[in-house]
């Protein structure tokens, strides 16, 4: 086991349980309040870094090799910034719900207190293109589509942002409550799904093309395959729409739990996770059921992964599990010392990355679940 040790700064944290009972209302339609906010952000590859938020509301890009790993660089605490950028205007940065998007050597970022920013990366460090506050909070992860970034917001509203410059367009869809789940977008058509129980898709140049409601809301990200939308909500269904005939339903499947993590399709089939830790292997074309996966009672929100053969499941205590793909059958168990895991993983050549609610960035290998710490957060 290697690690990186690193100065820490107490933050308080919000209790998962009270995250979760505020979510419970969901079922019901009603608002819910993050409060103080700790983040789920997934770690994302650039350039041969890791970026984690190791911290609450700071990014840090680890360099992993054959020896221990090192910090690069943190942001903002690193960032160089551009002319007319008040320092002042990155200090009230919380936590990063949503995931950084990396393209071409910039990293875009977005934060719960609503600042997007554009970080260049190719230099020494992180320097600052362009950063824009807006005024709402932000929780779903923004997707790059040439050369704009969409962006969900809590207010409801899909923002266009210009990759280039940070100038923002008018909103393309209006939901009539928060975005927590990031858009597809394919062509010329971006989908996003509300906590409002709706889907809707508009053009990406503007204009709504349709709107369809659910029976439940949508909190996790969207799964788009050609011309079919699959979506998770949390009245316990999953959902496969089509896309061109204004979302009509292909199938749905019930569940035992809310349907929050972002599902993974293999060729036909189509693996979905639940809040009561069941895993569905799905038939893509007919929602029919093949096999399903329940050995322990514990919330599933990160995305599973299929590498080396082996599907890979984390459940939210830090119970790791490899299920065979074609059966259903467990070909290991691992359980962490200590963490949360709330966020997808990263696959690397070398294994499967997640990081934990502390920071720390954990090495799973796919075929026997061994586990190495190969960097400490706070």
């Amino acid at each position: 086991m290697f690690h990186v040790k690193h100065r820490r700064r107490a933050r308080a944290r919000t209790p998962l349980a009270v995250v979760l009972a505020l979510l419970a209302l969901l079922a019901g339609g009603c608002a819910t309040d993050l409060g103080s906010p700790d983040g789920w952000a997934a770690p994302v590859e650039a350039d041969g870094v890791v970026l984690v938020q190791a911290e609450k509301g700071e990014l840090v890009a680890v360099r992993l090799g054959d020896g221990p790993a090192r910090i690069a660089w943190r942001f903002p605490e690193d960032a160089a910034l551009p002319a007319g950028v008040d320092p002042d205007d990155l200090n009230d940065i919380e936590a990063f719900y949503a995931t950084p998007v990396f393209d071409d050597g910039t990293v875009y970022m977005a934060s719960f207190s609503g600042e997007v920013m554009a970080v260049d990366i190719t230099g020494n460090g992180p320097r600052l293109a362009w950063i824009r506050k807006l005024t709402h909070e932000l929780v779903a992860s923004p997707v790059l589509h040439g050369d704009v970034l969409y962006v969900p917001t809590e207010g409801g509203e899909l923002l266009p942002l210009d990759a280039e410059s940070g100038a923002m367009g008018e909103s393309l869809a209006t939901g009539a409550e928060r975005f927590w789940s990031r858009p597809a977008v394919s062509g010329s058509a971006i989908y996003v799904a509300g906590l409002d129980r709706h889907v809707r898709a508009a053009g990406v140049q503007g204009g709504e093309q349709w709107v369809l409601e659910l029976e439940g809301a949508v909190a996790g990200d969207l799964l788009l395959d050609g011309e079919t939308l699959f979506v998770g909500a949390l009245d316990r269904r999953m959902y496969a729409l089509d896309v061109l005939a204004a979302g009509a339903e292909r199938w749905r499947f019930q569940g035992d739990g809310w349907f929050w993590a972002r599902p993974l399709l293999d060729g036909d089939t189509l693996y979905a996770t639940t809040t009561n830790g069941s895993v569905y292997a799905l038939d893509a074309r007919s929602g029919d059921e093949q096999w399903r996966f329940n050995e322990l009672d514990n919330e599933i929100r990160a995305q599973p992964v299929l590498v080396g053969g082996i599907l890979v499941v984390a459940m939210r205590d830090g119970v790791l599990f490899g299920i065979d793909p074609s059966t259903g059958v467990r070909q290991w168990q691992q359980t962490l010392a200590e963490g949360k895991l709330l966020a997808d993983p990263l696959v690397l050549e070398s294994g499967i990355l997640y990081v934990t609610d502390r920071g720390d960035l954990i090495s799973v290998d796919p075929r026997s679940g061994a586990t190495t710490t190969v960097f400490e957060g706070s």
